[in-house]
């Protein structure tokens, strides 16, 4: 059993250029497909705390930021 840092993304898959910043329930879809392409996959777990520190870090080695969560009206 690994715990959650609350704050905290966790990047699933390193690629070239792009990365896509996934929130919710999405990610095993999205997976499917940056395998096909050579994108980088991070679950971010949180909106709020942000991580700024990996956001930061990635955006030294990437050019395009792809952000995906699934709307929802309260929450």
């Amino acid at each position: 059993m690994s715990l959650i840092t609350i704050g905290k993304g966790v990047i699933l898959r390193c690629g070239k250029d792009l990365v896509i910043l996934n929130f919710g329930i999405l990610l095993f879809d999205i997976y499917k497909i940056v395998k096909i392409f050579n994108t980088t996959l991070v679950d971010m777990r949180f909106i709020q705390p942000l991580d700024d520190d990996l956001i930061i870090k990635l955006s030294e080695h990437h050019k395009y930021f792809v952000i995906i969560e699934k709307g929802i009206i309260k929450g």
